[in-house]
């Protein structure tokens, strides 16, 4: 505490000191005068006490006189008139009362109370005070008289005081405090200049005109501060000069450093420098010679002096005799010497032969300097660049090499044979006039990553210069020079168009392959539906032979015949499925089909027939072949909605390796070509791959359904063709089917017999198939046309029934696809116990994989879903009713 008041200015000490004697004496003042108004209010109230108890017991008395009840009223209220008197009731008794002036008063104070109250600081003193009357009962006289105003004075004048002693405190205070600021604002003032002076900072004179202490201390201090000043200048001005001198050695010492630096430094250049420094005289001979010579070439300089260097290096008598004298004429003026640099071959000391590059330079008292550069590495290397540049140029690769602002700095023959420009106008060119159709994108993604990364590996769609649409697989390197900076991009160019052609076909092939697995999963659904549908159809027809029911069955027969015809193109589609083929001529299809197309199609589009009489034979469907091209035929005319022109054209083609290896899974050998080319809209080139997938069309909802090119596709794979297509958006497009062609000369005949369906002689069938619906239909055929049938749901049941009565069935007419046991399991389990049942194999599958399975197993027959009746009759009657050579001719 002591410490904290010692690190207190002068100001606050005082002010500490006069605070609280102020406040003392106030409060001094303050309690002495406060006894004395509470004492002069205590007898003010007790006067009045005394005077009013004095006035009321005197008119009461005199009222009483005349012992008028009355007149004791109008005494009362006489009395109440006073303001100093709170309130006044006189009683006879408790019960009765004579008189009163302000009753409710009274009452609210508990006027009963007998007896005079000894506290003067209520607002209200009560006194109850008796009245003696002759020949009656004294009288009772209850008063309250009202000490508030006396109070109320008494209280102002405690205020009074408080704000003379606060008055006071502040006034002394504030006044003390003036007084302190006046004494010590000098003082203060010439504290801090004294502060400021022994900081260092010198002021001017002090202005004081006072006498007393403070203006002695400030003459002193302004004595100081000049004697300061003083020898604050002499001391400036003797580091400045010390300054100076000490910056004059400085320079002097950075020189000599330097000096010897630069003396010491042409000793490390010259004896580790890898420049040969020869110094010639004005006869040729040497000199000097570098201590590099030993370094770079293997030889002493001291061997070199004189004769020593044009003996060691060159081995040449004649060489070195006219290169002696020539730098001797060089030496002595005679001769001016080679401004520019030049080359030189000279034998090592272990007669290795080596290229320096030497500068002539005219030295001193008749003098030649030589400064020779050994370039053997960068002579190699600029061999090795040139074979490198014969390897790029026998390269198959363009290899291109753009400077940061597109231009070409470098083509070899790569990009000569690729775009069909020459080196010489490529080269300077900006890239964007070389490849016009080079996508931006493209451009703009490999320009970014190979700035950003370094490097960029993609593919870009460009133009040759006769117009040939490539796909390149593109590499871009980003070239620095010494310091790390970009300076070109170095680009190689391979051509993977056929390649990529290939990898489209093929992966063509895996979405169909895909595709074709579910199709026919649904055309085996869509079977076993119909197979139920035409069976019922023929057994109502013979049921009912009335017009109008006839009618009907013929348009449900006719419909379901058409969905089989749909299912049968989703398994052509689905499974390549071959149908029945036959030695074709297509020039006799094409002309059919020329004849529909000229009564069917608008009149706008321009009708054009390229159809050869030699055309070669082919073996096919010729519903296939009819269904090809007029799918192709219908595109085209959806294709051209406003008209245009539309070919049709044939030829007979021989297609060798060469032109094989560009089409995925073609074969060389001799080819029926038929192509369909119109001036329609074109196909965009994003779904040019997708146009033979299923399903998928370009056409509105309602008008395509997606399977025509995709059922094309696969017949034209199941005969062994391929299909190409050229398209260009706005201008057309070119279909073009190769079918392989057959110099076979052979007739199929088909027979059509008209005879009635054979009937059956009650011989026992039994009919597996995991369908409720077929099993019955075929029951009530089969029992119909006189067989007896028994049904089983799948192999395992088809085995029980057998194994009770091996001897009960004939035939077994059984599905391939059932659940538990399927047929393949069901004939093969019939072959090993009863060998003597004739099977027939039924499947909504005709795919190879299936055909092959019933190949294997030996069956009677095999028929496809959906089953017609006829069909069933008729290959029943001959397997149960021919003998055995007849039975396996069927086979």
């Amino acid at each position: 505490m002591v410490k904290n008041l010692a690190n207190l200015s002068m100001r606050a000490k005082l002010a500490l000191i006069v605070i609280p004697l102020m406040a003392a004496i106030c409060a001094v003042m303050y309690l002495s005068f406060l006894p004395k108004i509470t004492s002069a209010e205590r007898q003010a109230a007790g006067e009045r006490v005394r005077t009013m108890t004095d006035l009321t017991a005197r008119e009461v008395t005199f009222a009483l006189r005349g012992d008028d009840p009355r007149e004791i009223a109008r005494v009362v209220d006489s009395i109440g008139r006073q303001h100093d008197l709170g309130y006044l009731v006189v009683n006879s008794d408790p019960s009765t009362t004579l008189g009163a002036f302000r009753m409710d008063d009274a009452r609210s104070c508990d006027f009963q109370v007998v007896g005079p109250q000894n506290e003067l600081d209520v607002a209200i003193y009560k006194i109850s005070l008796p009245i003696a009357r002759k020949k009656h009962a004294p009288l009772l006289c209850y008063a309250g008289i009202a000490l508030q105003d006396i109070h109320a004075a008494s209280d102002r004048a405690r205020s009074s005081l408080e704000e003379t002693a606060l008055i006071l405190f502040f006034g002394g205070t504030l006044l003390a405090l003036g007084a302190i600021l006046l004494v010590t604002y000098p003082l203060v003032k010439v504290v801090r200049i004294a502060e400021e002076g022994a900081k260092g900072n010198l002021p001017g004179r002090i202005t004081e005109r006072s006498k007393d202490e403070t203006g002695r201390v400030t003459a002193a201090l302004n004595t100081l501060f000049l004697n300061m000043e003083t020898t604050a200048k002499r001391i400036d001005n003797l580091a400045v000069m010390l300054n100076n001198r000490d910056h004059e050695l400085a320079e002097e010492v950075d020189r000599r450093k330097l000096s010897e630096k630069q003396i010491q430094l042409s000793n490390q250049i010259i004896t580790k420098a890898s420049a040969l420094i020869l110094v010639t005289n004005a006869g040729g001979g040497i000199d000097y010679a570098s201590p590099s010579f030993f370094t770079v070439l293997g030889y002493k300089p001291e061997d070199l002096l004189q004769d020593g260097w044009w003996k060691l290096t060159l081995a040449d008598g004649m060489e070195r005799m006219k290169e002696r004298t020539l730098t001797a004429k060089c030496a002595c003026g005679e001769q001016p010497i080679k401004q520019v640099p030049y080359e030189r071959q000279i034998a090592d000391a272990t007669g290795n032969l080596r290229w320096i590059l030497w500068q002539d330079t005219v030295g001193l008292n008749r003098s030649l300097i030589k400064v020779g550069q050994d370039i053997t590495e960068r002579k190699l290397a600029e061999e090795q660049i040139r074979e490198q540049a014969a390897l790029l140029d026998i390269t198959g690769d363009a290899i291109i090499v753009r400077n940061l602002e597109d231009s070409i700095l470098f083509w070899n023959r790569g990009a000569e044979k690729l775009y069909g420009v020459k080196q010489g106008e490529a080269v300077g060119r900006p890239a964007r006039e070389l490849f016009r159709q080079e996508s931006s994108s493209g451009i703009g993604v490999a320009y970014t990553s190979v700035v950003e990364n370094g490097s960029w590996v993609g593919e870009l769609r460009q133009e040759t210069r006769d117009g040939k649409q490539l796909l390149v697989e593109s590499r871009w390197t980003l070239m620095n020079d010494n310091e790390g900076k970009p300076k070109s991009i170095l680009v190689v160019n391979t051509d993977v168009t056929e390649q990529r052609q290939l990898e489209s076909q093929f992966r063509r092939a895996q979405r169909l392959e895909n595709i074709g697995t579910l199709a026919g999963g649904i055309a085996h659904d869509l079977n076993n539906v119909l197979t139920p549908i035409l069976m019922s159809i023929q057994a109502l027809q013979k049921r009912h032979s009335d017009e109008k029911t006839t009618q009907l069955l013929s348009m449900i027969d006719l419909a379901a015949r058409r969905g089989a015809d749909i299912v049968k193109q989703v398994l052509t589609f689905a499974r390549g499925t071959e149908g029945e083929r036959t030695l074709l001529q297509p020039k006799h299809i094409l002309r059919e089909v020329e004849r529909i197309i000229r009564e069917t199609f608008p009149k706008s589009i321009e009708l054009h027939f390229n159809l050869p009489a030699n055309l070669w034979t082919i073996i096919g469907d010729a519903t296939q072949l009819h269904q090809i091209v007029l799918n192709l035929l219908v595109n085209a005319r959806d294709a051209m909605p406003q008209g245009g022109k539309l070919v049709l054209a044939a030829e007979n083609m021989v297609v060798d390796e060469g032109h094989a290896k560009q089409y995925f899974n073609a074969k060389p050998g001799n080819y029926v070509t038929v192509s369909v080319t119109d001036t329609g809209t074109g196909i965009p080139p994003e779904v040019l791959d997708r146009i033979f997938d299923p399903f998928f069309t370009t056409k509105e909802v309602g008008k395509g359904t997606g399977l025509g090119l995709s059922t094309v596709m696969t017949i034209v794979k199941s005969y062994g063709g391929l299909i190409t297509v050229n398209s260009t958006l706005g201008k057309g497009t070119e279909f073009k089917v190769f079918i392989p062609a057959t110099t076979v000369d052979t007739h199929h005949q088909k027979e059509d017999s008209q005879r009635k369906l054979p009937s059956g002689h009650g011989e026992s069938i039994l009919v597996v198939d995991d369908e409720v619906s077929i099993r019955e239909i075929t029951k009530e055929t089969l029992e119909a046309y006189g067989y007896k049938i028994q049904t089983a749901k799948d192999g395992v049941e088809a085995l029980t029934y057998i194994e009770k009565n091996r001897n009960k069935f004939r035939l077994v007419l059984t599905d391939m696809m059932m659940p538990n046991m399927d047929g393949g399991s069901l004939i093969r389990t019939l072959q090993r116990l009863a060998p003597e049942i004739k099977i027939i194999a039924v499947s909504g599958l005709t795919d190879p994989e299936t055909l092959d399975k019933i190949k294997s197993s030996r069956v009677e027959a095999f028929l496809p879903k959906p089953i017609q009746a006829e069909n069933l009759l008729k290959i029943l009657d001959t397997i149960l009713n021919s003998d055995e050579e007849e039975t396996q001719k069927l086979r």
